[in-house]
C-alpha cells in the first residue's frame, strides 16, 4: 500500500518521529526535575530532623533545670496555703 502512497508514509513517519521523541524528550525532563526535586527535598528532610533533634535536647535540659525549681514553688505554695487574693476595682 505505501509503495503505492510515498507521501502517506512519509507523514506517518513524521508523525511518529515527532510524537515518539517530543514525549520522550518531555518525560525525560518532567523525570530530571523530579529528581532533583527529591533530592532537595531528602537534604531538607536531613536538616529537619537535626533541628528537630536539636530543639529537643534543648526542650529536656530546659526541663531538667526547672523541675527542681517548680518543686520549690509547689512546696512554697502549699506550705503557705495562700489563696487567690481578689483585686478591688
Amino acid at each position: 500500500m505505501y509503495r503505492y502512497h510515498p507521501d502517506v508514509l512519509r507523514a506517518v513517519r513524521e508523525h511518529q518521529g515527532q510524537g515518539v521523541s517530543g514525549v520522550s524528550v518531555r518525560l525525560r525532563q518532567a523525570v530530571e526535575a523530579q529528581q532533583a526535586e527529591l533530592i532537595a527535598l531528602r537534604h531538607q528532610t536531613t536538616k529537619l530532623a537535626a533541628l528537630v533533634d536539636h530543639y529537643y535536647a534543648a526542650y529536656s535540659e530546659a526541663r531538667a533545670l526547672l523541675a527542681p525549681r517548680e518543686q520549690e514553688l509547689a512546696e512554697l505554695r502549699r506550705r503557705l496555703d495562700s489563696k487567690p487574693a481578689r483585686i478591688a476595682r
